[in-house]
């Protein structure tokens, strides 16, 4: 155990020069003071769990995107699952990044299960329609994620959940996919949130 004190405006730890490290840590260390505890930043090879500081590690990561701007997801076939199409923002990621449309990827170095949720509500342009939902990983769908919807109407506007848990290394991704089990009539997902944890 170590205690750093900052007091009276010093740094308590200085690591604004290391610019490559394969792995490092600061652990059960307790920084007080009116000081600045760090600074400089820390890569994703640095865990870092100690009092005072944000933890900063793998088993932490986390990320979370919604549909910032609705676009028609268009079917070749029927029972042929695809990328659900829409505008993205991202919001509170760590270790995880969101540079595509639909997508979270994990950053981090080592290999994690998360808990995937997400919910939905989506719109079709045609009667009577059935659709399957999905959570997918680096673009092959997850039947245990799998969730069912009608759409009785054009005006009808349905709502699902979909979770999992799912397994994840580093640049491995995860996306929202659909197919329609009737017919190939377009869908619109009007709204979106898929988090991991």
């Amino acid at each position: 155990d170590r205690l750093v004190n900052s007091a009276n405006s010093a740094t308590a730890e200085d690591v604004s020069g290391i610019t490559s490290v394969n792995a490092a840590s600061i652990k059960v260390v307790m920084f007080v003071g009116t000081g600045t505890y760090i600074n400089g930043t820390f890569s994703n090879n640095w865990e870092v769990e100690s009092t005072g500081l944000t933890t900063q590690k793998d088993d932490v990561a986390s990320g979370n995107i919604y549909i910032s701007s609705t676009a028609s997801t268009t079917f070749a076939a029927v029972n042929s699952p695809v990328k659900i199409q829409g505008t993205t923002t991202s919001a509170n990621l760590f270790r995880v990044s969101s540079s595509v449309n639909n997508r979270l990827v994990y950053t981090g170095n080592k290999t994690k299960r998360f808990a995937v949720i997400c919910s939905l509500s989506s719109i079709a342009s045609g009667n009577n329609k059935n659709f399957s939902f999905y959570i997918s990983k680096n673009g092959s769908v997850l039947p245990e994620s799998k969730q069912l919807m009608k759409c009785s109407s054009s005006v009808d506007r349905g709502s699902i959940t979909l979770s999992c848990t799912v397994s994840l290394s580093t640049n491995d991704y995860i996306e929202v996919w659909c197919e329609n089990n009737t017919d190939a009539t377009a869908l619109s997902v009007e709204s979106l949130n898929l988090a991991i944890k």
